[in-house]
C-alpha cells in the first residue's frame, strides 16, 4: 500500500505555561532569557507555531500563551516511507510519544520505524516479488528465512510486531506452528499405566530401575510408557497435533498419571496438562507424592525456599484443587509445606526408591 508524508505535520497545541516547565527540564535551559531564545529558535525553525488568535502575554518578551507544535520531517525519512509499495505502515507513521520521547525532536515520533526499517523492506520486498511462494504452506521459521535470511524472526518480539502493526495475520503469509515432540518411553506392551514427567532425573531413575533392575512394577503399578518434556513444555508437547503419531492408541482411554515437584509451579503445570490438553482424566501419581512426603519430613530434608524466588506461587484454590487427590494425612502435610515456605523436589526420590 503505498504511503506518501508531507515535510511539515501539525502535532497539537501546547501552552506557554507547560512549554517553559518542559524546555527548562529538557533542555536544561537555566534562565528566562535562554528559554525565550529557544522559543524564539523553534518559531523561527517552524516547530513552533504562534496561535495569535489566543494573545500573548503582557511580558518583556511578549510571548504567545499557546504555541502549535509541528514535525519536521526529514527528507531521509520521507524517502524511506515513501518507498514501501505493499506494506501497510500507517501505524508507523502515528507518533509514539513516549516519557523518553522529546516531542520537539521529529527522529524520537519514528523510533520504531527506525528500528524496523530494514525488516520492514524485506517483507514489503518478498510480498511484492515472491508472493507466489506463499501458495505453499511452510513453517514459521522456514517462511522467516525466505523472507528475512534468519530463520527465527518470527520467535522474536520484533518480528511478532511487525505482522501486528502492518495488519498481517500469520495465516495470510501461509506458515504453520510446529511443536516439540515428547519424549516417549515404552517400557512394556503389558499394563494400562502412562505416567506424565516434567523433571528427566525421575524419567532416568524408572528407565535404570525398569532396565538394569528388571523392575517390572513400580509402586506396585505395571507402567506401559512414560511420556517425558521439561516443566511447562510438556503442555505444548501434549498438543502437538502430531502426537497422534506415535502415542499408543491405548494411550486416550489408559490411566494417565502425573509426578513434578511438589511445589508451586509442578502443581501449575499439573493443573495446566489437566486443563489445558486433551488429557482431563490425567491425576497426579499419588503413591509417588506420599513417597516424597514422607522422605522428606521424616530425614527432616524439606528444602526451604529463598524468600526471592516465586517457586511456590499458587492460589489458594488450585493448591485446594491438587488436594482434592490425597488422603487428610497428606494433605495436612502437603498444606504444612506452603504454609513455611517450602518444597520437596523430585530428586528426594532415586531409583532404589521406585
Amino acid at each position: 500500500m503505498k504511503k506518501s508524508l508531507e515535510p511539515v505535520r501539525k502535532r497539537g497545541k501546547i501552552g506557554q505555561t507547560a512549554l517553559f516547565a518542559y524546555l527548562q527540564k529538557n533542555r536544561k535551559s537555566s534562565s528566562y532569557a535562554d528559554t525565550v531564545n529557544l522559543i524564539t529558535q523553534y518559531v523561527e525553525m517552524g516547530i513552533l507555531v504562534p496561535v495569535k488568535a489566543q494573545g500573548f502575554t503582557p511580558n518583556k518578551a511578549k510571548l504567545f500563551k499557546y504555541y502549535f507544535y509541528n514535525e519536521i520531517i526529514s527528507t531521509d525519512l520521507i524517502e524511506k516511507i515513501n518507498s514501501f509499495n505493499q506494506l501497510d505502515i500507517s501505524w508507523y507513521l502515528e507518533p509514539k510519544q513516549g516519557k523518553k520521547n522529546d516531542f520537539l525532536e521529529p527522529d524520537n515520533w519514528h523510533q520504531e520505524f527506525f528500528k524496523d526499517y530494514h525488516l520492514l523492506k524485506k517483507l514489503d520486498t518478498f510480498l511484492i516479488k515472491h508472493a507466489s511462494k506463499m501458495e505453499r504452506a511452510v513453517s514459521i521459521n522456514e517462511r522467516s528465512l525466505e523472507i528475512f535470511g534468519e530463520e527465527k524472526v518470527f520467535e522474536k518480539k520484533n518480528g511478532t510486531s511487525i505482522l501486528k502493526r502492518c495488519n498481517i495475520d500469520r495465516a495470510q503469509l501461509n506458515m504453520y506452528e510446529t511443536y516439540e515432540f515428547t519424549n516417549f518411553i515404552p517400557l512394556t506392551e503389558q499394563g494400562n499405566n502412562f505416567v506424565m514427567i516434567e523433571n528427566e532425573d525421575p524419567m532416568f531413575d524408572l528407565v535404570k530401575a525398569y532396565h538394569e533392575q528388571k523392575k517390572t512394577k513400580f509402586m506396585n503399578l505395571l507402567i506401559n510408557s512414560l511420556i517425558y518434556q521439561g516443566g511447562h513444555s510438556l503442555v505444548a508437547s501434549l498438543n502437538n497435533p502430531m502426537a497422534k503419531y506415535y502415542l499408543p492408541a491405548q494411550f486416550k482411554a489408559g490411566n494417565k498419571l502425573y509426578i513434578g515437584d511438589l511445589d508451586g509451579a509442578g502443581i501449575n503445570i499439573f493443573l495446566s496438562v489437566r486443563d489445558h490438553t486433551p488429557y482431563h482424566d490425567v491425576k497426579p501419581w499419588v503413591a509417588v507424592y506420599e513417597k516424597m512426603l514422607d522422605k522428606a519430613f521424616s530425614e527432616n530434608s524439606v528444602s526451604r525456599l529463598d524468600k526471592n524466588k516465586k517457586r511456590n506461587k499458587v492460589k489458594a484454590t488450585e493448591l485446594m484443587d491438587f488436594l482434592q487427590y490425597f488422603s487428610p494425612k497428606y494433605q495436612k502435610m502437603i498444606q504444612r509445606l506452603f504454609a513455611n515456605n517450602c518444597y520437596i523436589p523430585q530428586e528426594i526420590l532415586n531409583y532404589s526408591d521406585y
